[in-house]
């Protein structure tokens, strides 16, 4: 464990910490996909075509429960948003530093439009410009 002081005691223990983070992680990864989308104004079967996917492969994924990811897909979303895929591996403390944020935000209005900005890293960035907007 890193020295962050978890404030749950249950997150001391390593296997629920683990399961915690990949369940934030999946709602995580789910929620960039789904806001960099709608930052387009594409819908999931355009997404679906830049990304060589089906259109029900992508409501899958935008969906928090999902959790199957594959790099490949993965890098094939961030080659369809035009944008870099970063991962790497973190301490639990500055993961929920990071995401956690993002997870309270999720829901309000006043925040929806940071809602996915951890602070840096996969940051969705605003919509494009010029005509590469829309497939």
């Amino acid at each position: 464990m890193d020295d962050c002081k978890f404030p749950v005691a249950e997150l001391a223990n390593q296997d629920a910490r683990e399961q915690y983070a990949a369940g934030l992680l999946d709602s995580y990864i789910a929620l960039q996909i789904k806001t960099l989308r709608q930052q387009r104004q594409w819908s999931q079967a355009e997404l679906a075509a830049l990304a060589g996917k089906h259109q029900s492969q992508i409501s899958a994924m935008e969906q928090i429960d999902f959790g199957s990811w594959k790099i490949s897909t993965l890098r094939r979303l961030a080659k369809a948003f035009d944008l870099a895929l970063v991962v790497r591996f973190e301490s639990f403390g500055r993961f929920l530093h990071e995401i956690l944020p993002v997870e309270r935000a999720r829901g309000r209005p006043e925040a929806r439009s940071t809602a996915a900005a951890p602070g840096r890293g996969g940051s969705p960035p605003g919509p494009r410009t010029g005509n590469r907007n829309r497939p």
